[in-house]
């Protein structure tokens, strides 16, 4: 609710209204900017590692800053995002020396099962890597992965 009983879109309808009625005035409209539901991330990612059969999984800004997971307790969250970061800088290099097109993603295998990076970019925005261990037994990855960053997209805006 906005002063006098107004609504938001009744003060929005009025000033719009006042613009159209004085064309020759400067006239200033506010836009109201929805802010995404970052409510909805961990369970993205939750979704995501049932469906991959991954042990946890995460979303971070490229600078390794951490903003969802989907992990036991156990698992140190903000180092498995800042170690999201490290990895992603230098294949970026590597990727733009090489001129080998655009990253999929960057999987590095171990004794023991697999980690898998993933870059979300968006022209004007900060990049963000959703990230995803898995044990030894997974073979695919590639689809729980791309289903959630599509929804990813989708909930933080990025086109």
């Amino acid at each position: 609710m906005a002063r006098n009983g107004l609504r938001t879109s009744d003060i929005s309808l009025h000033l719009i209204g006042k613009c159209a009625k004085a064309a020759s005035q400067r006239c200033m409209v506010l836009q109201i900017v929805s802010r995404p539901d970052y409510r909805a991330l961990p369970k993205i990612l939750e979704d995501m590692n049932k469906e991959g059969g991954f042990i946890a999984s995460i979303l971070a800004r490229d600078d390794g800053l951490l903003m969802a997971s989907a992990a036991a307790p156990t698992t140190n969250r903000e180092v498995f995002a800042a170690m999201s970061g490290i990895v992603a800088e230098p294949v970026e290099r590597m990727r733009q020396e090489l001129a080998l097109g655009e990253l999929k993603d960057i999987s590095i295998r171990f004794s023991d099962g697999k980690a898998v990076f993933r870059k979300i970019a968006s022209k004007g925005k900060q990049s963000l890597i959703i990230a995803a261990v898995m044990p030894k037994g997974v073979r695919y990855h590639s689809r729980a992965l791309g289903k959630a960053t599509t929804k990813l997209r989708d909930v933080l805006g990025y086109r």
